[in-house]
């Protein structure tokens, strides 16, 4: 029985998301919406869930830790923009330790290649345009 993973090579995300769903599989009738989080809101080693209240939000979190933590795995580092969220589940409430800002004013976080702007509850995406040319040449 394997009881390492090499991360680093091509496959190591695929092996992440098939160990990581494996493991909450064992707990689908326990905790089904943490399962389902698990299942549809991760990839690789980031989870983005949403809830209508600090209560609900606070029990998925420990529920996911808790699956994550039966398979020997520690999820952290939460954001939120809910700082009483964020002092219930242990998390530091000043998100200047984390920041990625690209705007001061704006208070963004970078969120699976997204910017999510706290204080708004929006998303944003940053976006590069390049003009290509086109040359012919006559023959």
């Amino acid at each position: 029985m394997c009881e390492v993973v090499s991360f680093g090579l091509t496959c190591s995300p695929s092996q992440a998301q098939f160990i990581k769903n494996k493991n909450a599989l064992e707990f689908i009738k326990e905790f089904t919406e943490a399962f389902n989080t698990i299942i549809n809101n991760h990839y690789v080693d980031d989870m983005l869930d949403s809830e209508h209240t600090v209560d609900a939000a606070e029990k998925r979190i420990k529920e996911v830790k808790f699956i994550h933590q039966e398979g020997g795995f520690e999820i952290r580092n939460f954001i939120s923009n809910s700082k009483e969220l964020l002092r219930r589940i242990g998390e530091n409430t000043e998100s200047e330790n984390r920041n990625m800002n690209i705007s001061v004013e704006l208070g963004t976080e970078r969120v699976l290649g997204m910017f999510w702007n706290m204080e708004t509850d929006c998303f944003t995406f940053s976006l590069k345009f390049v003009e290509y040319r086109f040359l012919a040449r006559a023959k």
